[in-house]
């Protein structure tokens, strides 16, 4: 199953979505009620993105087996396009259409998709346009990998300023939820093995220098540093070696394995064996209730991919602030969703447990214990802003959506009544 372009440029320059691939991909009939994960791989153009998630491919492909690497070793690396060159070879984001499927820490199933964009900083691209992808892939991404050559320096972390300063307006509004999840510092090529050896280990060491704050940094160094630890679930670096002279003097490379060296055979199963354990795959989540995670379903990440491009490319790059809208909105949207099931199933439950019609009084008695229940569920939801930005989704869920769903129950009732009231007239006369 090839991998399908979901975001491209037109004729004039500008960022297109592909509305439909993106609705064939996430609400297909496996697909739109399952959680669902997407692994991202971002960076520099020309850094070996696409090489690295067709490992992730291969890996699949052969059932996360432990000898992915020993077998077919002259077997071509295949999925998606990429080559060897000076030349950016992706542009916009690509999807693999193909789900691969997986468990979650409690044997739920999860939809794992994985993302290539394209490469920051290609000549033939705006700076508006390469932080744009770059923004959208990390609010839609459960890890997003940060692929980068030999060293992470300052202004790979200003690379991240788009999110740096959404994590800054995250903070004003007192959120409690990380607006990121999983953030991977991927540094190939590494060649400091006596400092910082090859791998997490290795790598995460090496982040905690980086990330070191001190009063000798100036005020932009310290912040930026102290808002992406703040607003990352989780940050890792991992330190990868070369892969082999051959990758770049031979022009008939195709990635087979027989022409890799061990040792970056050996940290590149680590990597990989590790990102892509059920242990370590998350699906995307936007609200959380005490603690536990409410994952976006395909369907839900559909709507999810589409308005945060609409509100990416509607016009000139738009403020942090109005990103950040976006997503309060959306995730009191998503909590109203979980109060108007929870009206649902309560009132479900009452009716499992009585005999009869309920008289008008009950009726009246099921509906306000059934909102009840609908609010505290609303109310308990843990969501990105403030407080008083629920408030307006609270009067919303109390003046319209639980009346409407109200109306239609009672209605359902005078219905049966009328059919009972007919029914006991026959037998009766």
């Amino acid at each position: 199953m090839p991998a399908v372009q979901v975001v491209s440029f037109d004729q004039t320059g500008h960022l297109i979505l592909n509305l439909i691939r993106l609705q064939e991909i996430f609400t297909r009939a496996d697909v739109k009620n399952v959680p669902v994960a997407i692994l991202s791989v971002a960076g520099d153009f020309r850094k070996g993105k696409s090489f690295l998630l067709n490992f992730i491919l291969r890996y699949f492909h052969h059932d996360r087996r432990d000898n992915w690497l020993r077998v077919n070793i002259d077997e071509k690396l295949e999925g998606f396009h990429w080559t060897d060159g000076a030349e950016a070879d992706t542009t916009g984001i690509w999807l693999w259409s193909e789900p691969l499927m997986m468990k979650d820490i409690n044997g739920g199933q999860v939809a794992l998709f994985l993302m290539d964009t394209q490469g920051a900083f290609d000549s033939k691209q705006s700076l508006e346009d390469t932080t744009r992808i770059f923004a959208l892939t990390g609010m839609i991404s459960s890890v997003m990998i940060f692929n980068l050559k030999k060293d992470l320096q300052r202004n790979n972390l200003q690379d991240l300023h788009y999110f740096t300063e959404y994590g800054k307006i995250a903070m004003q509004n007192e959120t409690e939820t990380h607006p990121f999840e999983k953030l991977i510092f991927l540094i190939r090529d590494w060649e400091h093995i006596d400092d910082y050896k090859w791998g997490f280990r290795g790598g995460n060491d090496y982040l905690k220098k980086i990330f070191a704050t001190s009063e000798e940094q100036d005020d932009d160094s310290r912040q930026v540093r102290e808002t992406l630890r703040a607003n990352f679930k989780q940050l890792d670096c991992f330190l990868l070696p070369h892969p082999g002279d051959i990758v770049w003097k031979n022009v008939e490379f195709k990635g087979e394995i027989r022409h890799l060296e061990k040792d970056f055979l050996d940290e590149l199963n680590d990597l990989i064996s590790i990102i892509a354990s059920d242990a370590n795959i998350e699906a995307k989540s936007i609200c959380f209730e005490n603690g536990i995670s409410q994952p976006l379903t395909g369907e839900r990440m559909f709507t999810y991919f589409s308005e945060y491009f609409t509100c990416l490319t509607s016009k000139e790059m738009p403020p942090v602030e109005e990103l950040f809208d976006l997503t309060v909105d959306m995730h009191n949207r998503a909590a109203m969703d979980l109060a108007v099931e929870e009206f649902e199933e309560f009132l479900k439950r009452i009716n499992e447990n009585i005999d009869s019609p309920p008289s008008v009084d009950e009726f009246k008695h099921m509906m306000d214990l059934a909102t009840g229940a609908a609010i505290e569920k609303f109310l308990n939801a843990k969501k990105m802003g403030r407080n008083c930005d629920s408030e307006k989704y609270l009067q919303m869920l109390i003046d319209d959506i639980i009346p409407a769903k109200i109306k239609r129950k009672l209605d359902e009732k005078e219905l049966v009544d009328f059919f009972l009231k007919r029914l006991r007239t026959c037998c009766w006369s």
